[in-house]
């Protein structure tokens, strides 16, 4: 609930490819904050630390300072990483699915009710915003996460990680081609060495390679660990 919130708070501040490429940032996160849990943090992950701090300061300082909405975003992934740790920990106990029914129901409730209590019309113009209410919730949430799901169950778990990856991307894409937004060239160095700090995180270690081989030739799929915005959580 909190890292949603934070995300869609901040993109009311901040560009949808800002958005998207800030949000990215709890893939690279998440190996660090998981040394809380008992992890380890490859030195790939400095390496990905490395491009992507740098990318984040020219993809979104202003000379004042972070933008609100950019700075709401990065709030967001520090809470997303976590989250995505804490269901780590949990999918080993239950069902995936049913897990992630039960953190939606939460999240809507949450949101219900919260809605109240900070915005003075929280349902105002429900009309003209329902087709993206529909989409974003049956769309991005339903299809897409089912699909995640089917493929993680078939998909080797660095490969997963890394086209997940691309969600930055993708995002940026979208506010180019549906919203009209424009990348400077500061702007692009800034994502290119954020992609290429989270695509270097995600970099499987040699126990990872072996694990996933041996899983393989077991005819074995690795656990799924679904979650919102992306499941890359490295074993």
């Amino acid at each position: 609930f909190a890292g949603s919130a934070l995300q869609q708070l901040g993109i009311e501040q901040t560009t949808a490819g800002n958005a998207a490429f800030v949000t990215g940032l709890y893939m690279v996160i998440v190996p660090v904050a998981g040394r809380l849990f008992g992890h380890t943090t490859p030195a790939v992950t400095w390496a990905g630390i490395a491009l992507a701090v740098p990318g984040l300061f020219l993809l979104t300082w202003t000379g004042a300072g972070i933008g609100p909405g950019d700075l709401l975003c990065l709030i967001g992934a520090g809470v997303w990483a976590f989250h995505i740790l804490a269901v780590g920990k949990a999918s080993g106990a239950m069902d995936p699915i049913r897990l992630s029914i039960a953190q939606f129901v939460v999240a809507a409730v949450l949101g219900t009710f919260a809605a109240p209590l900070f915005e003075s019309h929280p349902f105002g113009g429900i009309e003209e915003a329902l087709g993206a209410v529909v989409f974003a919730g049956l769309v991005s949430t339903g299809v897409g996460y089912t699909l995640q799901v089917v493929g993680m169950r078939h998909a080797r778990a660095s490969v997963a990680a890394m086209i997940m990856a691309l969600e930055a991307v993708f995002g940026a894409l979208g506010g180019v081609l549906f919203l009209g937004e424009r990348l400077t060239g500061r702007g692009l160095l800034g994502a290119g060495l954020m992609m290429a700090g989270i695509l270097v995180t995600q970099l499987p270690s040699r126990r990872e390679r072996a694990r996933e081989e041996a899983a393989s030739l077991a005819g074995e799929s690795l656990p799924p660990l679904p979650e919102p915005p992306s499941t890359a959580l490295r074993p």
